[in-house]
């Protein structure tokens, strides 16, 4: 017989049945929620970071808007334009700066839009004239061009009156009858134009400005090793009693000036890297050495700049007596070594000299002023086992040996052989336009009217 109290106590109980029902469906319910939110979560950030790029993107094209504005104003003439601020139909800003930089203009642009800043810098120069479209152009118009030895030139030349011819230097002459290939452009009166000497007066007034605003004075000499730029980074102006070295440090300065100025020599080394807006100015001589890498920086020196070793320079060299790049350095574009003889004795000899067996993409400019004395020798010389990329231009001479991918502009050439020297004489020199593969960045020149690019050279982002 089966009892009714046993088959009771095998029904399952339903309120225990109930409860892990909505166990469940509150477990399902809260998995769902879990990801509802996370999935909004994510839509969220997503349109943030949309509406973020979006700002700026719009803050990018503002910043750019004002270089094009400012570059606009140069082309009629505003070179020095004070700083402004203005408000755009969108409720955007632009704040442009403009302030030389070396032979250079530099202009600085923020654009503003909602929670987003871009910063713009450009670098303004000349856009080269017709006669670098030339491999050579000399302006001297007392004696024609000579060419001797193994010298090939690839592209049209430019000369005065006497023309171009070939020659020989104690016997030996051209060694092939086919050692240019090109047109020659004989000019009556060739003249071209020089370096704008207001921008470049413009700079040292800027510089001397800032040297009275000194926030940081070292006495004595200084080290600035890896852990030793709490000096940079705290102070926009610094003062060196005596000499720096720099080694193994890494100096950035993104957007606004930093000026360092040394009463004694400089020395960057230990694969020191320093790039951004800093400059760097000593009494005595600058020397770059130990696989350094300097990037847009100056290097202004009263005595000398050595760029050697397995140093790599792509910022502006300036000085007023000898710069050499030699060993293996490399020199990238836009890198420029401006010689500027503003008071040079009529027996002094001063250089740009290439020796360097490394990668040379530059311009060299060697300015010299009117008045001085002709006796003078102002000269880039360009060694034998040199390879170089990129314009020579010398208001003076030009000693040219090595292999030239670019254009040479220069009012005299000279080949000394001693105890000879021969006035507008190549010998054994390769020159190739046809070889260069980038338009060099020449600095501001007198005749600047439609004459004019820009290149953007940092871009930085900032929450307002």
């Amino acid at each position: 017989m089966i009892h009714c109290g046993s088959i009771v106590s095998h029904l399952p109980d339903k309120s225990k049945q109930r409860g892990s029902i909505l166990v469940a469906v509150l477990v399902i319910l809260m998995v769902l929620l879990t990801i509802f939110l996370s999935a909004l979560t994510y839509c969220l950030s997503r349109y943030g970071q949309h509406i973020k790029d979006t700002n700026k993107t719009t803050a990018s094209m503002l910043a750019d808007a004002g270089i094009q504005r400012t570059l606009h104003n140069i082309n009629n003439g505003q070179l020095f334009q004070s700083a402004s601020t203005s408000l755009t139909p969108n409720n955007g800003e632009i704040t442009t700066e403009v302030t030389a930089w070396g032979p250079y203009l530099l202009v600085r642009s923020t654009g503003g839009y909602a929670n987003q800043s871009v910063t713009n810098t450009a670098l303004i120069g000349s856009v080269p004239p017709d006669y670098f479209k030339a491999a050579i152009t000399v302006t001297d118009e007392n004696y024609p061009l000579m060419i001797a030895g193994d010298s090939r030139i690839y592209g049209d030349v430019n000369t005065g009156p006497q023309g171009l011819i070939p020659g020989r230097i104690k016997g030996e002459g051209v060694t092939s009858e086919e050692f240019h290939t090109g047109i020659v452009n004989i000019h009556q009166s060739l003249s071209v134009p020089h370096l704008n000497r207001d921008v470049l007066n413009q700079y040292q007034n800027e510089m001397n400005s800032r040297r009275t605003r000194i926030e940081c004075t070292e006495h004595g000499s200084k080290v600035m090793g890896p852990e030793s730029n709490v000096i940079f980074n705290n102070c926009n102006s610094i003062y060196i009693e005596n000499n720096l070295i720099i080694d193994g440090s890494t100096l950035r300065q993104p957007t606004d000036i930093k000026s360092i100025f040394v009463n004694g020599t400089v020395e960057i080394c230990g694969k020191s890297q320093i790039s951004g807006l800093i400059e760097i100015m000593a009494e005595g001589s600058i020397l770059v050495t130990d696989s350094a890498y300097l990037d847009e920086v100056i290097l202004w020196a009263g005595d000398s700049v050595v760029i050697g070793s397995n140093t790599t320079f792509s910022g502006i060299a300036i000085c007023s007596t000898e710069i050499s790049v030699k060993d293996e350095a490399t020199l990238l574009y836009p890198s420029m070594l401006l010689l500027s003889n503003m008071e040079v004795p009529s027996d002094a000899e001063t250089s740009i000299s290439l020796t360097s067996k490394g990668l040379l993409e530059s311009t060299c400019y060697v300015s010299r002023d009117s008045s001085q004395d002709h006796s003078s020798q102002c000269l880039i010389y360009l060694d034998t086992a040199s390879r170089y990329s990129g314009y020579l231009v010398s208001e003076d001479k030009t000693d040219l040996r090595g292999i030239l991918l670019g254009s040479v502009v220069t009012d005299q050439f000279h080949y000394y052989l001693p105890p000879t020297t021969y006035v507008n004489w190549i010998k054994d020199a390769r020159i190739s336009i046809q070889g260069l593969d980038h338009t060099p960045a020449l600095p501001m020149l007198e005749t600047i009217h439609g004459n004019q690019f820009y290149r953007i050279i940092r871009e930085d982002s900032d929450i307002l």
